[in-house]
């Protein structure tokens, strides 16, 4: 079993590294933060460094997370906005998040040698996490001017 005294020192002692210098990091080098969580989760998780080693422990603390990721995305998306996305959050969204998951499905399946409902279910997770990262991208100024841009110069000149 595990102690809840072992299992609060060991978020107390990589808290700090994950919360606040993995995300600024990313942020420097690649300008999403998002990205940044992801990769200290899988740093100091069971399949990385094992800092972190009792997952049920900490599953509470993680559905909390997730709760938190869709809370944001609902700050972020306003009713109007959304509205007039739709062609492109329903049409482009579906698109890729079916992309994502078959393209990593596959690559899971034949590269990595996972059993298919392994592979699907690996396909299928790894893709709606990447809705985090894709509306952290699209919620930076700069790209959703430059994807305005496109969007409209492609109205003017059809591909």
């Amino acid at each position: 079993m595990f102690s809840l005294h072992a299992l609060v020192g060991s978020l107390v002692q990589n808290g700090f590294q994950s919360q606040f210098l993995s995300p600024y990091q990313t942020y420097q080098w690649i300008g999403s933060p998002v990205l940044g969580y992801l990769a200290a989760g899988i740093l100091i998780g069971p399949y990385g460094l094992s800092i972190i080693r009792h997952v049920h422990a900490t599953k509470a603390i993680a559905e909390f997370g997730v709760v938190f990721l869709l809370f944001n995305i609902g700050l972020e998306l306003s009713v109007e906005r959304l509205s007039s996305m739709k062609k492109y959050v329903f049409g482009l969204g579906s698109a890729q998040v079916l992309a994502t998951a078959a393209v990593v499905g596959l690559v899971a399946h034949y590269v990595c040698g996972l059993p298919g409902p392994a592979a699907i279910v690996i396909g299928n997770g790894l893709a709606l996490s990447s809705t985090a990262v894709v509306l952290q991208g699209i919620s930076s100024p700069t790209l959703w001017y430059t994807f305005t841009l496109i969007n409209n110069t492609r109205l003017v000149w059809p591909a």
